[in-house]
């Protein structure tokens, strides 16, 4: 037997995530306005395997947070 949607919490829920990325995106981009101004010549960090890797293993588990049970 399939569960109806709660489409009020799940909406909910969304806004809820969207929030909080906005957020955490917003004090990314203080800290790295600080960054740049007080270390203009700190290393940067460059995309390397280990990114991707995790970026694949991120995309696996939210996807199969998503399935039916």
């Amino acid at each position: 037997m399939l569960d109806k949607t709660d489409w009020t919490l799940e909406i909910a829920s969304w806004i809820l995530v969207i929030l909080s990325t906005l957020i955490v995106a917003f004090v990314q981009h203080k800290i790295n306005k600080v960054n740049e101004t007080a270390y203009p010549d700190a290393p940067k960090n460059t995309w390397k395997v280990s990114n991707t890797v995790w970026l694949i293993i991120f995309i696996v588990l939210y996807v199969l947070a998503y399935l039916p049970a």
